[in-house]
């Protein structure tokens, strides 16, 4: 459980850099680190919005659709897969939650029955795309009728 630092990746940021910015001291942001979400303090959650760019409840959603996200658990898990897609993948999955549509549901389950390689991981990512873009195409769709 490395929350805060699967996180800030999607930035290019470091706890350094969060402590650099927000004043709050590395010691505590890596305390918060082996914690789950729900258990961290708001200070954190303030000092980690300030680095980012963003609210603090939007912080908090997104720290909690990492910690609790299977793609992104994917990913965290294949760290050498095509950057764009990856970037991609996240910002969709952003779109898609404002829209009422979470991926708690999504697995990888077909993937781990053959060989863990990069290549087939890119193809599982984009096919999990795919599979999200036709997600909010389905619940817009139905929302029009």
């Amino acid at each position: 459980m490395h929350t805060i630092d699967d996180f800030l990746k999607y930035s290019d940021l470091t706890r350094y850099d969060i402590a650099k910015i927000s004043g709050i001291s590395e010691t505590t942001l890596a305390d918060a680190n082996q914690r789950p979400v729900n258990k961290m303090t708001v200070k954190v959650v303030q000092a980690i919005a300030m680095g980012v760019g963003m609210t603090p409840g939007r912080t908090l959603d997104e720290l909690l659709r990492v910690e609790g996200n299977p793609i992104m658990q994917f990913i965290q898990a294949h760290p050498y897969m095509n950057h764009d897609l990856v970037k991609e993948v996240k910002e969709f999955m952003s779109d898609a939650a404002e829209k009422g549509i979470f991926v708690e549901n999504l697995n990888f389950d077909q993937y781990y029955n053959q060989p863990d390689t990069n290549e087939r991981a890119e193809i599982a990512l984009r096919n999990k795309l795919l599979d999200l873009k036709d997600m909010v195409k389905q619940m817009e769709d139905s929302q029009s009728e």
